[in-house]
């Protein structure tokens, strides 16, 4: 080991693992190059176990140099909208926690940050997605950079589902609209976001090639999710209308439709440019939502559409084609179920009746039902061999469906007159076999709890019994 002294600034010179180390310690003060030599050694130590080591660069960057470097290789593998989120996100990163050294950004620097940004009224989901942003700049998970730094409680329905009063109020609204240009390329993005559930850049992106009118199929270009990208959405009638009406005001107003020419032209206020797509409807969106007193963001008509088939039954395989999420608890968090279909679920339960009511128990399930009285007179069992009510002691109770199959084969090959107290009336001639499907599609009439009673002797009972009718 050896520090020397070359100028004013002190080196170090030392041996390790058969390699000659000799480095300048960029100090005056022999001390601090004796410890940086140490220091040194301690590293090459580590990295020779397999033990992460803390370049010495980064012992003085700050959190700016840290995020311009990040910033500056982002765009290679990101989409653009990626781009300008993280740009957005760094920004309030820079502001309060630039000139902070990487060593210094600890718990309590952190704790701060997010006290000053809940000051400013911002929601946890941003304050989690900023710190996140700026643990990957750093190059490590949250969990290991401020371990006792807990995520802030995010809100987990922001967005909400269109009434089909508000939706109602909306078109109405587009309609009401004087600037023929204006009106035309808004009316056309909420009627296809309305009837396809696409996101807004992905309907803004789209471009005529992607329009198949005669096999009537959307194809959405680049999304947001692998699941979402090149996904094809059917035109129902509807959508078919209000694109042809496109179609139309589009020849109309630029003369011919390019295969790569956008559906929405860029142009401020009016379109003008259809080689690059519309950039902005956050003001003809904000105008169009206050002329309908609707409050909603354009993403919510998302919302709408994916509520809309979650009430209808759709399968959620299909809705998740049809929306490009990646998973179910993606899909949950875009369906929500309305107040009209909560009203629906409710007005299907009902109050069970009492058992032993003098009204009609057709509508009441029970586990075990018995014959009735007069079912059992005109069969003449005797009582020792069927339980009028829940069976007495010492009996066997079953609802044995060989037993039930056989009695339906019997009763299905003689006509005859039946009268069932349950059943006001059966027409006179009627075939057997209608009588038994009545009596047997009822499973509170006919469930026979028997004692000892096989198929033969049941079966026995009955030819009988028809015998001599």
């Amino acid at each position: 080991m050896a520090v020397y002294k070359r100028g004013e600034i002190y080196w170090y010179d030392f041996f390790f693992a058969g390699k000659r180390i000799r480095q300048s310690a960029k100090t005056a003060s022999k001390t601090i190059a004796v410890e940086a030599e140490k220091s040194h050694r301690r590293a090459l130590e580590r990295s020779l176990a397999g033990l992460p080591v803390e370049q010495r660069e980064n012992r003085i960057k700050s959190v700016d140099d840290v995020i311009k470097a990040y910033l500056e290789y982002y765009p290679i593998n990101h989409r653009v909208k990626s781009v300008a989120f993280v740009r957005g996100r760094m920004t309030h990163l820079q502001r309060l926690l630039g000139s902070v050294l990487l060593p210094d950004l600890t718990e309590e620097k952190i704790r701060h940050y997010i006290l000053t940004r809940l000051n400013e009224k911002v929601s946890g989901r941003t304050i989690n997605m900023e710190l996140g942003e700026l643990s990957r700049a750093v190059g490590q998970k949250w969990s290991v950079l401020w371990p006792k730094v807990r995520k802030l409680e995010e809100q987990k329905d922001v967005g909400r589902a269109l009434s089909p009063d508000e939706e109602s109020r909306l078109l109405e609204a587009l309609d009401e609209q004087t600037s023929p240009n204006r009106s035309q390329t808004l009316a056309t993005l909420v009627k296809v976001a309305l009837l396809t559930g696409m996101r807004s850049g992905e309907i803004t992106s789209l471009t005529w090639h992607q329009i198949d009118f005669g096999r009537r199929i959307v194809t959405v270009g680049k999304a947001k999710t692998s699941a979402g990208t090149g996904r094809q959405i059917p035109m129902n009638a509807d959508l078919y209308d209000v694109l042809c009406e496109h179609v139309q005001w589009f020849d109309n107003r630029f003369g011919e439709i390019k295969r790569e020419y956008f559906l929405f032209p860029f142009g401020k206020p009016t379109p003008h440019d259809p080689t690059r797509p519309m950039t902005d409807v956050s003001s003809a969106w904000c105008a169009l939502r206050d002329r309908a007193g609707v409050h909603c963001r354009l993403h919510d008509l998302r919302h709408t559409v994916a509520t809309k088939m979650a009430e209808a039954g759709v399968p959620e395989s299909t809705t998740l084609a049809l929306m490009g999420h990646m998973s179910r608890a993606m899909l949950e968090r875009y369906s929500h179920v309305r107040i009209a279909a909560k009203r629906e679920a409710v007005e299907s339960l009902k109050l069970a009746r009492r058992r032993d009511s003098a009204e009609d128990l057709s509508g009441v399930p029970t586990k075990f039902t018995t014959i009735s009285p007069e079912v059992n007179n005109t069969l003449n069992f005797p009582r020792r061999e069927v339980a009028d009510e829940d069976g007495e002691r010492g009996r066997n109770r079953t609802s044995n469906l060989l037993i039930k199959s056989q009695l339906l084969c019997q009763l299905s090959y003689a006509p005859f007159e039946y009268n069932l107290a349950y059943h006001e009336h059966f027409s006179p001639g009627m075939h057997a076999s209608a009588t038994a499907a009545a009596i047997f599609t009822n499973a509170n009439l006919i469930s026979f709890r028997v004692s000892r009673i096989d198929a033969k002797r049941l079966k026995d009972e009955f030819a009988m019994l028809f015998r001599e009718r």
